[in-house]
């Protein structure tokens, strides 16, 4: 594909349009999809690329944390954004519903792929091959407390789970099987991965910290509290708190759902609120809330 484009190639690897592109991504989505494909095209061409492969359920907290990474890292990175499954098998592949070229100085060709993945089952793409494999990425799975999760997917203007109780079942499977994997380490977070616990991460810097230096980078906290317009921004105040992300009660949204029949359902699940408390812990308020949801199940 590259070769198909001799002037763009050229351009993308002038360092002068790295700056221009990240300032007008939105404007120009159709120039900038293409030349994302050709980025795409050089980037695998190479013999050693940094990639990192994100794994989260929607409204986990997923972009915050990767908008945050990125801004840790130095130089340019290519992020594809929920990516569909079959991504990088060839080079006839599908491009993600929104990818964005992140650049910091010193401005160049990018370093880095980050490739996100929303609501995988985590079977399948454990058991996928892709183009990426080569070069050995690492995984990061980004997991939040599930009765926030929860009220997040369930009040968001976009909700699939809302009047649909099949998938939101299925959804709650899927969500003890993140749980799981991330407990265990199991596939596909064998290897070289990361477990990121977004409610540790919105509310405690020494953990951001902590996760900087798993992650293989400088800590700054940069864009730490950044609310990215992915998904329209918070299920509850959209982008009102764009860059005061630390204003909002993201640890709390079951709270604004507690009477809702929809979210007491999921709560009352027993495994569910084991797994839950494994990984997050309970307050007291959650503790006397998911007894209730229990004894009215």
């Amino acid at each position: 594909m590259a070769s198909s484009y001799p002037r763009l190639r050229s351009l993308l690897e002038a360092s002068p349009l790295w700056p221009f592109l990240d300032r007008h991504y939105s404007e120009f989505a159709w120039v900038r999809g293409q030349s994302h494909k050709v980025l795409i095209e050089l980037l695998m061409r190479r013999r050693k690329l940094s990639v990192l492969r994100v794994i989260g359920l929607r409204r986990a907290g997923n972009h915050a944390v990767i908008f945050w990474y990125l801004a840790q890292r130095p130089g340019a990175t290519l992020f594809l954004n929920d990516v569909v499954r079959d991504f990088a098998l060839s080079r006839r592949h599908h491009m993600p519903s929104h990818s964005r070229l992140w650049v910091r100085p010193p401005y160049r060709t990018p370093t880095q792929l980050v490739v996100s993945y929303e609501d995988p089952p985590l079977a399948e793409l454990a058991a996928m091959p892709t183009r990426i494999d080569r070069f050995r990425p690492r995984t990061m799975m980004i997991i939040r407390n599930p009765y926030n999760l929860f009220a997040s997917r369930l009040n968001w203007p976009i909700s699939d789970i809302a009047d649909d109780p099949v998938w939101r079942a299925d959804l709650v499977e899927r969500y003890k099987n993140y749980a799981r994997a991330a407990l265990a380490r199991s596939a596909p977070l064998r290897g070289d991965s990361v477990v990121a616990n977004y409610d540790r991460w919105a509310t405690d810097e020494e953990y951001r910290r902590q996760l900087a230096e798993e992650l293989g980078v400088p800590f700054s906290d940069a864009n730490r509290d950044y609310v990215t317009g992915y998904g329209g921004g918070s299920s509850f105040e959209k982008r009102r708190f764009r860059n005061e992300g630390s204003k909002m009660a993201v640890v709390d949204r079951w709270r604004r759902l507690e009477d809702d029949p929809r979210l007491r359902e999921i709560a009352a699940d027993e495994e569910l609120r084991s797994l839950s408390h494994t990984i997050f812990g309970e307050t007291d308020d959650l503790a006397r809330w998911l007894d209730g949801c229990r004894r009215d199940g």
